[in-house]
């Protein structure tokens, strides 16, 4: 009886008796290998060669088509006088509408103030006019047939002319009238 009252006991002392020793066993065998790093060698690289590309496909020569262009000379028109401009002429010197700072920039130029123009005043007014109802009229005008002496090309033109809209600004009050426009082909 002694020995079933005490057996309990007994297999719990070798169990942990048991687990003692192993885990002597494991923390001496941790302790005796060396911590070293394993050696990293270079790493051997195969280089694979692409195939070789594909034989150009040779294609059959295009026929080649030839266009006649019909070239018009231009008529000789003559030049509308152009009008002097009340302006001053622009002076030898390039100028900038900048605050001069110490020393030169290099590039020769010189300080203008009030905003006034790089070459010139401030503009004509009857040639800024004249560029808005030039504008007007190109951005309308799509395409002539044939030149001027045309009767299909003068109806073209009056057609186009007739249904421009009015300009949303008045023509400056001494501009001279009527406005005469030259036009012609940008080819």
């Amino acid at each position: 009886m002694s020995l079933k009252r005490h057996l309990p006991k007994i297999i719990g002392t070798l169990v942990v008796l048991g687990v003692g020793v192993f885990m002597v066993f494991v923390v001496r065998d941790f302790l005796d290998t060396p911590a070293t790093a394993p050696k990293k060698g270079p790493q051997q690289i195969t280089l694979l060669t692409p195939p070789p590309p594909p034989p150009p496909v040779e294609r059959p020569p295009e026929p080649e088509v030839q266009e006649e262009v019909k070239v018009e000379e231009p008529e000789p028109v003559d030049d509308l006088p152009e009008e002097a401009a009340d302006e001053p002429p622009p002076g030898a010197d390039l100028g900038v509408d900048a605050e001069g700072g110490a020393g030169g920039d290099g590039f020769g130029l010189i300080g203008r103030k009030g905003g006034r123009g790089l070459l010139a005043g401030a503009g004509d007014p009857f040639v800024a006019y004249a560029m808005r109802v030039q504008k007007n009229i190109e951005d309308r005008l799509y395409e002539l047939a044939d030149s001027t002496g045309n009767q299909d090309v003068d109806a073209a033109l009056e057609r186009n002319l007739a249904a421009l809209p009015p300009l949303a600004e008045a023509p400056p009050q001494d501009m001279p009238q009527p406005i005469r426009l030259r036009i012609s082909s940008r080819l």
